[in-house]
């Protein structure tokens, strides 16, 4: 949440707090994570192979102490694994 003013003509400001919409929340964390559809459109894999490499990469993570999603897993991490570089 972001806090901003709004001057208006008469040059007094108006304090106002801007928040997220649902679109824009949902386009920011479907951007964190990736799941299977994505793998398998990425690189040109079976959905089953995508969920052994999620499954895989969330291993790795959770070994490390992070938090994960079952059926997702961190976007950049995948990319750094898979690829050798960061999103």
């Amino acid at each position: 949440m972001m806090k901003n003013t709004i001057t208006t003509g008469a040059g007094t400001t108006t304090p106002t707090t801007i928040t997220p919409t649902a679109t824009e929340t949902k386009t920011t964390t479907h951007n964190l994570f990736i799941n299977a559809p994505e793998i398998c459109a990425e690189m040109g894999i079976s959905r089953s192979y995508a969920y052994r490499i999620i499954k895989q990469l969330n291993g790795e993570l959770s070994s490390r102490g992070f938090l994960v999603i079952q059926g997702k897993t961190s976007r950049k991490y995948f990319y750094e694994r898979i690829y050798g570089m960061a999103c």
